[in-house]
């Protein structure tokens, strides 16, 4: 029989000297570093796995339980519910799975308030919407003066 070999896996020894707290700051540190970058990802992936956090917008959102209809560029209508809305956006969630097109427009059931609107993301059902920025008065004349 031959010498015992070392297992390649083993990482620590009795005569190994322990971590200074120094050592072991850094390495908390560059842990931390590295769950932000995922949780950043896992963010982008799943936006449902953010809920509960600060929102980091412009417009903060507030949790609303609107019946809606997504209008697609196909003129598709789909039943949805507003869940979160913002001046900037709105989170929906479809009644079913559907085919979304990347421009929609987003008209409230009871108000009949009509909004044309970016998908900015999708998770299964859930739909985060981007409205697009509404032109001023000023910008409608000046479009319908160059058509003519």
């Amino acid at each position: 029989m031959g010498s015992m070999a070392v297992h390649p896996l083993k990482i620590f020894s009795r005569t190994e000297r322990q971590k200074t707290q120094a050592e072991i700051d850094e390495d908390r540190a560059l842990v931390e570093r590295r769950l932000e970058g995922i949780s950043k990802s896992v963010a982008a992936v799943m936006p449902a796995a953010t809920e509960g956090r600060i929102q980091q917008r412009r417009n903060p959102r507030k949790s609303v339980f609107l019946q809606a209809r997504l209008i697609t560029e196909s003129l598709t209508r789909i039943r949805c519910q507003v869940i979160d809305l913002s001046a900037d956006g709105a989170r929906v969630v479809l009644d079913r799975d559907h085919d979304v097109t990347p421009f929609v427009t987003l008209r409230f059931d009871r108000s009949g308030v009509a909004r044309k609107a970016r998908v900015a993301w999708r998770y299964q059902n859930e739909l985060g919407l981007a409205f697009r920025a509404r032109k001023t008065p000023a910008e409608s004349d000046e479009e319908q003066s160059s058509a003519a």
